[in-house]
């Protein structure tokens, strides 16, 4: 059984004791709730959840204001970005403003008295408070489901006497598994701007994202990459293959948006790109997936961007490969030996692992 988490930590598949939703976060109670029901009916235990109380909540009001101001950098539409925006001008809805009450008659005046906050900001894209009522109800239940569902977390959950420290008090110490929604290049601030997403995306800001001490120390941080690139929605992409044999790539790796289902472009693998994420993100070790997509059933030979001259690439080409055989690293040879050596070779840390198939 495929399954596809936008919000509730993938920890919850391994049956992690918790799976901390931070405050860096934004949540859309009518998605969130859908995805905690999945879980329920799979039988994973929901009650491992733990959203902050600083989180920030996604309403009708923002999906409308997406739609409308976001249109041609191709974003989901889910209304995320104006939520940050939201927060960044100081009028955004955190979850402890709007989950501590139990009945839908107050919650429905908290959407109303949150849209009187922003009617005068997008006036053109709201009109009038009413513009929403379409959506309210969903909205509003969702929130008075999830208040009795999930469990919620105070500000200081990861600090010296905070739940979690009640949680693991069996551990002298405790390893966290830090996972992120977006790579490195739609970082809002180091990425492909403006097509990036609204958050920031790097390892660095982790720590902030979830409220962890200021003492905690880092541990490993794993590049995952794919052996070619992909890229939802617009924006600038060298290296795209706009003929079949883009379309042959898509259809073997099965590269379409896990939120809209839309076609991921694609493209051959960008060195220099790859060189400058891991740089920022101060990768330790790279883990390289989708390595049997480029076989000799989907593409003759394979493309390597080794640079760039006023933006058009310059590539080294290898033979497809077949990873049929590939479980070690002794496996390993001809041409996807001498692919993985050129990687590690321009980016400087070893690729130590690879994937070569879904199990």
């Amino acid at each position: 059984h495929k399954i596809v988490l936008h919000v509730v930590p993938v920890g919850i598949l391994a049956g992690l004791r918790v799976n901390f939703i931070g405050p860096g976060v934004v949540i859309d109670p009518v998605l969130f709730q859908k995805e905690v029901e999945l879980l329920k009916t799979l039988g994973f235990d929901t009650k491992t959840i733990y959203l902050s109380h600083l989180a920030h909540v996604i309403t009708p009001f923002e999906r409308l204001i997406d739609g409308d101001i976001n249109g041609t950098i191709g974003t989901t539409g889910r209304g995320i970005g104006p939520t940050y925006a939201n927060k960044r001008h100081r009028v955004g809805l955190q979850v402890k403003d709007v989950f501590q009450w139990g009945e839908s008659d107050m919650v429905s005046h908290i959407l109303d008295s949150y849209g009187m906050k922003l009617l005068p900001i997008y006036h053109n894209q709201l009109g009038r408070l009413d513009a929403v009522d379409g959506m309210r109800k969903e909205w509003v239940d969702a929130v008075l489901w999830l208040k009795d569902n999930i469990s919620f977390a105070k500000p200081d959950f990861f600090l010296s006497g905070g739940e979690a420290s009640e949680i693991f008090k069996d551990r002298s110490e405790v390893r966290i598994l830090v996972e992120g929604a977006q790579a490195v290049m739609l970082d809002n601030t180091f990425g492909t701007y403006p097509f990036v997403t609204s958050s920031d995306c790097l390892p660095s800001s982790a720590p902030a994202g979830l409220g962890l001490p200021g003492k905690a120390r880092k541990g490993t941080v794993i590049g995952v990459f794919k052996a070619y690139n992909t890229r939802v929605g617009n924006g600038p992409f060298p290296t795209e293959l706009l003929d079949g044999e883009g379309d042959s790539i898509r259809k073997a790796g099965n590269e379409y948006g896990s939120t809209t289902g839309r076609d991921r472009r694609c493209g051959w693998l960008d060195l220099p790109d790859l060189f400058y994420a891991c740089e920022l993100a101060g990768v330790d070790e790279l883990y390289m997936t989708k390595v049997d997509i480029l076989s000799p059933e989907v593409t003759d030979s394979v493309a390597v961007c080794v640079s760039k001259e006023r933006r058009v690439p310059k590539y080294k080409y290898f033979d497809s490969w077949s990873t049929e055989n590939v479980r070690r690293d002794i496996d390993i040879n001809g041409s996807l030996r001498s692919f993985i050596d050129l990687v590690e070779e321009h980016v400087g840390m070893p690729v130590g692992t690879i994937s070569v198939g879904q199990e």
